[in-house]
């Protein structure tokens, strides 16, 4: 999002949004500017300047930001969103760059980037079982926004790309996603089907 800044906010965060991480806060960049939800950041994660402020950098070997589990991520309809600059073309694996995963492994909410096609791809897991789309490309060395949004009532889920609605699917309506006590993941996670995301991630935002 264009218009937000920190320490001083440029933008005021809307009144339902769960969790901000902007990471900008020198010397405690995992602060969530919204919640409590601070984040950790592991392994060698660093900073540079980003589509806004600083960005965190991942090296797409092992860094990752890990949240830990909490009551106010357990939503049942949401939007997570980020600005994303891939430093590669092709990944190396399926790569998770935002969401939490379900006890099982698979999302709960998530997007990252297919590992065949190099598309975006998003999949949520809801209480009528699970629900993925994918599409849009990211270029190689450019900031683009991505979007996920999941609407319990109506049952669509859409990734959007630099505000452009790019491909949407349905499940069966009032049907809220499920909730756990896993981690929320930046970057990558610890598991072994998935790998690291390669490049800048600023603004990850989760309604």
């Amino acid at each position: 999002r264009e218009g937000a800044c920190v320490p001083v906010l440029c933008t005021a965060p809307p009144e339902n949004m769960v969790s901000w991480w902007a990471f900008d806060e020198i010397g405690d960049r995992g602060t969530d500017i919204v919640d409590g939800n601070y984040a950790d950041l592991i392994f060698d994660v660093g900073f540079v300047g980003g589509k806004v402020g600083d960005a965190a950098v991942f090296d797409g070997v092992d860094d990752y930001v890990q949240v830990p589990d909490a009551e106010s991520l357990d939503v049942s309809s949401m939007t997570i969103d980020a600005w994303v600059k891939p430093s590669t073309e092709d990944p190396e694996g399926e790569l998770l760059i935002l969401g939490k995963l379900s006890d099982a492994g698979n999302p709960a909410y998530a997007f990252g980037i297919d590992d065949l096609t190099a598309d975006i791809v998003c999949a949520v897991g809801t209480l009528s079982g699970d629900i993925n789309v994918n599409g849009g490309r990211l270029a190689q060395g450019v900031w683009g926004h991505i979007a996920c949004t999941y609407d319990e009532i109506t049952g669509w889920l859409t990734i959007y790309v630099n505000g452009e609605a790019i491909v949407s699917s349905r499940i069966t309506p009032n049907n809220p996603l499920i909730s756990n006590n896993e981690n929320f993941y930046i970057g990558g996670a610890p598991v072994n089907y998935m790998g690291y995301f390669n490049g800048l991630i600023d603004e990850v935002e989760v309604f």
